[in-house]
């Protein structure tokens, strides 16, 4: 097989796992077991929850931006940045990286700016829930830290 026919097949694959093509296949998100083995859960799930919310935020901060109204921009920037870290957090405790202690340090930094900008738009629900996902990811930081 060529190598364009590698990339040509892999693609097709690709696309119909997406679609729910291929019934009965496992995929590494269909299965519920923890391959964490307890090691460094509580990080991971903190960063995965601040992931989350901190998606939800953005796109919030973008609907308001689209609007015409910048008082969101310093909170888009902000959770732009907790979205690579935190993201690179919840990678790195997944396989528990050696690396792993540099990353939360550069996350709680980037955890405590972005809860501060987040508590600003004390009217904006989406940001408080992003402040608070900041502030259980921060807790479980300073725990691997310490």
């Amino acid at each position: 097989m060529k190598r364009r026919e590698l990339f040509v097949a892999a693609g097709g694959f690709a696309a119909a796992a997406a679609l729910g093509k291929l019934e009965g296949t496992a995929f590494a998100g269909d299965h519920k077991h923890d391959h964490s083995h307890g090691t460094n859960t509580g990080l991971i799930d903190a960063a995965l929850d601040c992931v989350k919310r901190a998606e939800a935020c953005l796109n919030h901060c973008i609907d308001v931006l689209g609007r015409g109204d910048t008082s969101l921009a310093k909170c888009a920037k902000s959770v732009t940045e907790l979205k690579i870290y935190c993201t690179a957090l919840y990678q790195a405790g997944i396989i528990n990286s050696e690396y792993l202690k540099k990353i939360a340090a550069l996350s709680e930094k980037v955890c405590t700016d972005c809860e501060k900008e987040c508590r600003k738009h004390k009217k904006h629900q989406t940001c408080l829930n992003c402040a608070d996902a900041c502030v259980k990811c921060l807790k479980e930081c300073k725990k691997l830290l310490a």
